[in-house]
């Protein structure tokens, strides 16, 4: 048994994915009349900044330990979703269809600095030689996070669930999302050193 003290500072840096540069599409009601949408931005760019961390980790045994961390993370060009509401012009819009007279349009964009203060808690234990798990907590999103992981040999699994806690995360117009659970999961197999084949399946729980 015994206590370890940990620091860290680094470069963070993040190019936009695929879905935030070329994202597009939108919602219609029966009667056609559009009800929300959402688009990419292919003038994005990269976020930047850095982050420190410091934390305390202790082992139990050879098998079990529990860390805890706080950290600040700085970013440029934080990108998020934007959004406004695009009213119907006149003529078009019925009060009686229940969909007013407005709808929802998003989209992705480099927005000021952003600045993330938070902290995490970690349990992780090794169950046997093939089997481990860890189960957490982090502040900065109210998420709660558990994750199952199994290897034997060059075949690697791994099982990740998250889900918020509390207060769940704001839409572009400030409003609540409903709560949610997020499960994903990936398999590898290493091939030769060199290779390895790879196979992930993200968002299960849709």
């Amino acid at each position: 048994q015994f206590i370890q003290i940990f620091a860290s500072w680094g470069n963070v840096y993040r190019a936009p994915n695929l879905n935030e540069l070329y994202t597009g599409g939108y919602n219609t009601a029966w009667n056609g009349k559009r009800t929300f949408e959402i688009y990419g931005n292919t003038s994005l760019n990269p976020e930047s900044g850095h982050t420190e961390t410091i934390g305390i980790e202790h082992n139990f045994d050879d098998n079990t330990n529990i860390r805890a961390s706080i950290f600040n993370t700085k970013m440029k060009g934080y990108i998020d979703k934007v959004g406004n509401r695009i009213y119907y012009s006149e003529g078009y819009f019925d009060d009686d269809d229940g969909y007013g007279s407005y709808y929802h349009s998003e989209h992705y964009d480099n927005i000021s600095v952003q600045k993330h203060r938070g902290f995490e808690l970690d349990f992780q234990q090794k169950i046997n030689d093939h089997f481990q798990y860890n189960v957490g907590y982090a502040f900065l999103k109210n998420t709660i996070y558990l994750a199952l992981h199994y290897a034997n040999r060059a075949f690697k699994a791994n099982l990740y669930g998250r889900s918020p806690s509390g207060i769940a995360d704001k839409d572009a117009f400030g409003n609540y999302s409903r709560t949610y659970f997020i499960l994903d999961a990936n398999v590898s197999y290493d091939i030769e050193d060199w290779a390895t084949l790879y196979l992930a399946c993200n968002n299960i729980t849709n």
